[in-house]
């Protein structure tokens, strides 16, 4: 986040609350937001407006940034992906998507064969024995 990030958040946060723009305020914020990405700052304003009539202040975005961090990293569910999030890591599907693609596929047994033939054998990694009771 760089200082033209910071001020276009504080203008939407003068829309809301009507505080007056500071060089010193935009200078405070860029400190503390510094680390964290712009789109998801704003999303958090976004979301703290919906929820809160008082005037939000850094601590209030970071809260929200890092709540939404740690659901990503410990469900993969709510909030944006953190920035830098490993790619690797996109591929994972989980939480409304999975359940979406499970019930488009008519159940979990449709989806996990494609729907196309029998339910795959569960084995132990491809020595051949065979998982299932």
């Amino acid at each position: 986040m760089n200082i033209r990030d910071v001020r276009n958040l504080l203008v939407l946060a003068m829309a809301a609350d009507g505080r007056e723009e500071s060089e010193a305020e935009a200078q405070f914020w860029l400190m503390l937001l510094e680390p964290y990405d712009p789109v998801d700052a704003a999303e958090a304003l976004k979301q703290h407006y919906r929820e809160e009539s008082r005037r939000a202040m850094p601590a209030d975005l970071i809260r929200r940034m890092d709540e939404w961090r740690d659901q990503w990293e410990n469900t993969h569910r709510g909030g944006p992906k953190p920035p830098g999030w490993p790619a690797a890591r996109e591929a994972t599907i989980s939480g409304e998507e999975l359940g979406r693609r499970v019930v488009a596929a008519g159940g979990w047994e449709a989806m996990l064969r494609g729907q196309t033939g029998p339910m795959p054998a569960i084995t132990d990694g491809g020595t051949g024995d065979d998982n299932r009771s």
